[in-house]
């Protein structure tokens, strides 16, 4: 029996809560790469038994952050610059699409929830990355859901969850001055309504981004 107040108060939840947790620690890099994921200091860190810790993981690794090896456990799945190239290639062109629609169908809901999301990953604290990459994230699906188009909101969202583990590599590039300008320029374009400015510049900003990621990993 576990000597600990649980850290989940909800029997019932516990399941899914237990994969919540470890989910957000792995995005938030709290769990780095290669970290292994053995059941028993896990459940005893969270005060649960091993099975909603054996069962996270799984779906853990069919969400594709976590692998596991015959006979070596589970740990934190890696990212290679080929998987970083090609979500970025998706991103481009998706980024590309939403800024474009967005310019055409946004309204001011829509750009107050932009200028809200900007501002809380300007005003940041520097060494904060989890609560700045989570503002980032906050302003391009902003952008997603003035699109306007549900299918285009649905498959950014999905690709999110990748986008988020990847920026863990750039973390001092959240509020750099060329990221700054980048979010400006694809804001100021969609509040201007000029859908070929928008587009240019989110895919702009997105190719940059790229090739600061690969330099990094490599």
């Amino acid at each position: 029996m576990l000597s600990h107040e649980p850290l989940f108060a909800r029997p019932q939840l516990v399941r899914n809560e237990v994969y919540e947790h470890l989910k957000l620690e792995i995005l938030s890099g709290a769990l780095e790469p290669g970290v292994k994921l053995a059941e028993i200091p896990i459940s005893e860190r969270l005060g649960v038994s091993r099975t909603p810790v054996r069962e996270a993981v799984q779906r853990l690794a069919q969400d594709g952050l976590v692998e596991i090896e015959a006979n070596k456990g589970a740990k934190v799945r890696g990212i290679s610059p080929k998987e970083i190239e090609e979500i970025y290639a998706v991103r481009e062109v998706l980024d590309g699409l939403a800024a474009k629609l967005a310019a055409q169908h946004r309204n001011q809901k829509d750009l107050k929830i932009m200028r809200s999301a900007l501002h809380s990953l300007e005003t940041a604290p520097m060494a904060a990355y989890t609560e700045q990459v989570s503002a980032d994230l906050e302003f391009h699906n902003a952008i997603a859901v003035a699109s306007k188009n549900a299918t285009l909101e649905q498959t950014l969202k999905s690709l999110g969850q990748s986008v988020a583990r990847v920026k863990l590599l750039t973390r001092e590039s959240n509020q750099s001055k060329s990221t700054y300008a980048a979010h400006h320029a694809i804001f100021e374009a969609i509040e201007n309504q000029d859908a070929q400015v928008a587009e240019h510049a989110a895919r702009e900003h997105v190719r940059v981004f790229r090739e600061m990621l690969l330099t990094t990993i490599r």
